[in-house]
C-alpha cells in the first residue's frame, strides 16, 4: 500500500505540473498531497501499534494455563506479549513448555502460509522487548534465541509474499543484522565518533524501546571496538563511552569492567578523569572497606583507581586547602609525595573550620568525594588542614599551614583513631610524641641538601621506597634552572620538536601530539624558543586546576600571569 500511495502522489504532481499553468491548477493537488502523506503515516502506525495491554495478558494467562490456542487472534495477542510478565509471574519466554508449543503452532502456520503480518509484528516486538542475553533467565535466554532463529528464517518469504511493504519491513530489510550474532557490530565505527543516526532511525520506525537489549547491544559493540584500538584511539574515545554507558544499565558493569581491564594494559596508567568519575560514581569509594562492588576487577585494577583517587587527593590537598597554596614549598611536596603513590594504600583529610564549612564548590565537591574518610581539624588557625596518609605500617600527616612539620607514626600503635570525628592538631593528637611516634621533620633546606633528600632517606630507612628516582629537576627549581625566557613576538606555536633539555638533565619523556592536543582544548599554545637559547612554553597563563596539574606532571613550572615553561 505503501508503493501505490507514492506512485498517486507522484502521478498526481506530475500531471498537475504537465497539464495546468501555476495559476489554474483544477481542485488542490497541495491538499491532497497533505491527505497522502497522511494516509502513509496512519497505515505505518497501525502496522505498528501493539493490542491493549489487558487483552495480550488476559490471552497469554489462559494459555499458559490450558496449553491450547483457540484461534488465530489470540495467536496474534500473544505473539505481541512474550516479554511480558503475566499476573506475578514469568514471561511466556521464560517458560519452557508453554513457549515451546506455542513456537510449534507459530510454525505451523507458516507452512501453511497463513501466518498473518501482524502476528509476525508482535513476535519482533517481544524479540525487541525482551532483555536478550543480558538476562539472567538462561530457560529465556535459549528461547529467546530460538524466536531469533525463526524470525531470520521466516522473514523473507513474509517479505516476499507482502505486495504492500510497511516502513517498519523496508527498515529491517535494511538492518538484518539486528536478526544475527553480534547485531550492532556494524553501527559501533560511526557511533564512537558520535554519529547515532542510524540507530537513532532504525530504533524510531522498528519502535524499539529504550529499555531494549539493542541499546545495550550498540553499546557493548562500542567498548569492544574501542578496547581494540591502540592505546591514544582508545582513550580518545573515554568521553563518549562514560557518558553513553549511563544509557546502558544492564550492561553499565561489565563495560566498565571492559574500560577499566584496557586501561590497565596501556603504558601511561595515569588517572583518566571520565574513566575514574565513572567508577567511583557507578561502584562507590574503593576506599571505603565495606564496598564490595570493587570485586567486580582484579586487586591490580582497583589499587591503578586507588592509586588516581590518592594522587587526586593530594593534588587537591596541596593545590586547593594549603593555606599558602601558591607557594613553591607546596609544590615541592606535591611532586615529592606524588612519587610514593603506589605506597599510600588510603587517604583521610583532617579540615580546619574555614574548610568544613565553606559553600565554595570545589569543598563541597572535596567533601562529598571523601565521605567515610573525612573528619573535622580542631586547631587554632581556623584555616589550617592536615592530610592523613597511611602508607605500610605507618601513618604520616601532613599540614596545610606553612611552618608545620611533617609526622609520621605506627599504624598500629597511633595515638589517636582514625574512626573518631575530630582530630586535634596539636601534641595531644596529629602532632603527639607519644605512642607510636617515629619521627618529625621540617620541610627546610640546609646546606647539606634539601629537604626531600632528608624525608627520603628516612622513608626508606621504614622500608619504603618512592615509585621512581628523584630527577636534580625536581631540587630547588627557581635556583638550580636557566631563567625563562619569554617568547618573541614572532615565535611560531607550530614549530614543534621532541625536548631538549640542558647537559646533565635527565630525559623527560612525553607524547607531544598528547601535549599538543591537550593544551589545545583549553584554548592555550605552544611556543618553542629553544633553537633561539630560550625555553619551550605553554601560554598564556591558567588557573584550571586539572591543567596546572597535568602541566607539573610534565615538568613544566608556572610563572604566574605569563605562562608554562619546560624545565
Amino acid at each position: 500500500m505503501t508503493e501505490q500511495i507514492d506512485r498517486l502522489r507522484n502521478s498526481l504532481l506530475s500531471i498537475a505540473e504537465r497539464g495546468f499553468p501555476p495559476d489554474k491548477f483544477l481542485g488542490k493537488p497541495e491538499a491532497m498531497v497533505k491527505e497522502l502523506d497522511k494516509v502513509r503515516a496512519s497505515f505505518n502506525s497501525s502496522t505498528n501499534s501493539a493490542p491493549p495491554q489487558d487483552r495480550i495478558l488476559h490471552a497469554v494467562a489462559s494459555f499458559v494455563q490450558s496449553r491450547d490456542l483457540q484461534d488465530l487472534n489470540q495467536v496474534r495477542l500473544i505473539s505481541w506479549g512474550l516479554s511480558l510478565p503475566h499476573a506475578q509471574n514469568k514471561p511466556l519466554m521464560e517458560l519452557v513448555e508453554p513457549f515451546a508449543v506455542f513456537l510449534d503452532s507459530i510454525r505451523s502456520f507458516v507452512s501453511n502460509n497463513t501466518l498473518p503480518m501482524k502476528t509476525w509484528r508482535g513476535l519482533l516486538v517481544s524479540y525487541f522487548s525482551y532483555s536478550g542475553q543480558d538476562t539472567a533467565d538462561e530457560v529465556g535466554k535459549d528461547n529467546w534465541k530460538a524466536l531469533r532463529s525463526f524470525l531470520k528464517s521466516t522473514f523473507p518469504s513474509l517479505l516476499e509474499r507482502r505486495n504492500v511493504k510497511p516502513a517498519w519491513m523496508i527498515k529491517l530489510d535494511e538492518h538484518l543484522n539486528l536478526l544475527e550474532d553480534n547485531p550492532c557490530e556494524r553501527y559501533a565505527a560511526s557511533a564512537l565518533q558520535g554519529d547515532t543516526v542510524p540507530a537513532v532511525e532504525f530504533q524510531k520506525i522498528l519502535a524499539i524501546p529504550q529499555t531494549s537489549w539493542v541499546i545495550n547491544e550498540l553499546v557493548r559493540a562500542q567498548v569492544k571496538l574501542a578496547c581494540a584500538l591502540e592505546e591514544s584511539s582508545y582513550k580518545q574515545s573515554l568521553p563518549h563511552l562514560a557518558k553513553t554507558l549511563e544509557t546502558a544499565p544492564l550492561y553499565k558493569n561489565m563495560g566498565l569492567m571492559q574500560l577499566l581491564n584496557r586501561y590497565s594494559h596501556c603504558t601511561d596508567t595515569s588517572e583518566n578523569l571520565d574513566l575514574s568519575r565513572l567508577a567511583v560514581e557507578h561502584w562507590g569509594n574503593p576506599k571505603l572497606p565495606g564496598n564490595t562492588k570493587w570485586g567486580h576487577v582484579s586487586h591490580e585494577i582497583k589499587a591503578m583507581v586507588l592509586k588516581w583517587l590518592i594522587g587526586r587527593d593530594l593534588e587537591t590537598f596541596f593545590d586547593l586547602m594549603t593555606s599558602d597554596n601558591r607557594a613553591d614549598q607546596d609544590q615541592r611536596r606535591l611532586k615529592f609525595w606524588r612519587r610514593y603513590l603506589a605506597s599510600i594504600q588510603d587517604a583521610y583529610f583532617a579540615l580546619g573550620h574555614k574548610a568544613w564549612y565553606s559553600q565554595n564548590e570545589d569543598y563541597v565537591e572535596l567533601r562529598r568525594r571523601n565521605e567515610g574518610r573525612i573528619t573535622r581539624l580542631i586547631h587554632p588557625d581556623q584555616v589550617n588542614n592536615a592530610f592523613l596518609m597511611l602508607v605500610g605500617e605507618y601513618v604520616i600527616v601532613e599540614f596545610g599551614a606553612k611552618g608545620n612539620a611533617c609526622y609520621c607514626f605506627d599504624r598500629d600503635n597511633l595515638p589517636f583513631k582514625l574512626d573518631v570525628r575530630q582530630f586535634a592538631g596539636d601534641v595531644t593528637g596529629l602532632k603527639s610524641k607519644t605512642r607510636g611516634y617515629r619521627f618529625h621533620l621540617s620541610h627546610i633546606d640546609r646546606g647539606s641538601g634539601d629537604w626531600e633528600e632528608t624525608f627520603e632517606e628516612r622513608l626508606s630507612e621504614l622500608g619504603i621506597k618512592p615509585d621512581q628516582p628523584r630527577s636534580i629537576s625536581a631540587r630547588r627549581p627557581q635556583s638550580r634552572h636557566k631563567k625563562p625566557t619569554d617568547p618573541a613576538p614572532d615565535s611560531h606555536p607550530d614549530s614543534y620538536h621532541e625536548p631538549i633539555l640542558p647537559s646533565g638533565s635527565p630525559v623527560i619523556r612525553f607524547n607531544i601530539d598528547e601535549l599538543k592536543d591537550f593544551v589545545g582544548r583549553f584554548g592555550l599554545k605552544v611556543m618553542d624558543l629553544r633553537s633561539r637559547g630560550g625555553n619551550l612554553w605553554v601560554k598564556p597563563d591558567c588557573d584550571m586546576l586539572s591543567v596546572q596539574n597535568q602541566l607539573r606532571r610534565w615538568n613544566f613550572e608556572r610563572r604566574v600571569g605569563k605562562g608554562w615553561w619546560l624545565r
